[in-house]
This record gives structure tokens, sequence and C-alpha cells, in this order.
């Protein structure tokens, strides 16, 4: 069996992708050879967002952690960290065609930008009404930003990129100490004692 070049091309890709460091989906390759990775399961563990980038600075300058906001096109703002419902109702509006996936779509690596002290998640769809948010920040479509408390952006990286994601959180000088899951754990061990 001869395989044509963008065939053989997009396999070779696809093998060489799926041992990348992406933790949860699967790539696929479409009809014309394009290689995706797509969300095949919904989130278990839905992401709760912020409604706007000022609800996001609101919650991080209280808190005195940073936040991130995943600029997007409105399909992948439907789904992205979202639950069953969405998932299943994007599936029926594409014909079957599962999502594309963001760091958002795998409990995994939302823990880990929760771990480094993120408290906020913010979508920014590309849509006429948001033109004026994707000038102010040089925003792409598929980028993730990190924000100071202060809601000053401080690193940006793709949008699906889980080692994009922790390189970018350790550049900017977070650490796993700020995580969420230790401070649980010493109050409850201050507790026992």
């Amino acid at each position: 069996m001869r395989m044509s070049m963008p065939v053989f091309t997009s396999i070779i890709a696809v093998a060489a992708l799926s041992s990348s460091c992406f933790a949860c989906g699967k790539y696929i390759v479409r009809g014309n050879g394009e290689v995706v990775y797509i969300v095949d399961d919904p989130n278990p563990r839905p992401v709760k967002f912020s409604a706007s980038i000022e609800e996001a600075k609101d919650i991080a300058a209280k808190r005195g952690q940073p936040f991130v906001v995943l600029f997007c096109t409105p399909e992948v703002a439907l789904t992205a960290g979202e639950g069953e419902k969405e998932f299943e109702e994007y599936r029926k509006a594409h014909n079957g065609e599962y999502p594309a996936w963001t760091v958002f779509d795998c409990p995994k690596v939302s823990d880990v930008i929760r771990n480094f002290g993120v408290c906020a998640f913010v979508k920014v769809a590309k849509t006429p009404a948001n033109e004026a948010i994707f000038k102010e920040y040089d925003a792409q479509v598929n980028m993730l930003m990190l924000f100071s408390p202060a809601g000053v952006p401080l690193r940006a990286t793709s949008g699906n990129s889980r080692s994009g994601v922790e390189t970018m959180l350790q550049s900017a000088g977070l650490n796993l100490s700020a995580a969420p899951e230790e401070k649980k754990k010493k109050k409850s061990d201050k507790k026992k004692s």
C-alpha cells in the first residue's frame, strides 16, 4: 500500500505529538490531512470561569494572586473547561465533531495552574465586541496570558500546551508553594494537633 506524502507526514506527526506533554485528549487526522488535538471526553471537573477580565482582576486583587485569560475563538469559548452539557451541545451542533483541546479541558492541567497560585480564569472569544480587548493586550487566538494581581500582563503561551503553561508560570516566578492543596493540608494537620 502506497501512502501519499501528506497522509504519511500526518501519521508521523501524530506519532511524534502523541508522546508530548498533553495530559488528556487525543490526536486525530481530519479528512483534509490536518492533525488536531481534540477533547474526546467532557471535563469531569469543569473550570469556574470569571465573567470578565474586570471580575478576575477584582478576585486577584483581593487574594493577591495572579489570574489567566484564554483568548480564543467563539467555538473554543463554548467548550473550553466546560462540562458534559456544553460538550454534548457542541458535538450536536457540529455534526459529531469533537471540540479543539485547551489547557482547561484536562483537570490535571487545570490543577497545575491552580497549584501555582492562579486564582481566576477568564475566556475571551474573538468577536467584534471583544476586538478592543484583543488589541489592548496584543492577543492572538489560542493565547493563554498570565496577569499579575494588579491586572498587568506578565507572560503568554499557547492555550493548548501543558509544558508551555508550566514554563510560563515558572518563568513568572510562581512556584508550587502557593498550592491550594498544600494550604488545605496544613490547615487539616493543625486541626489534628
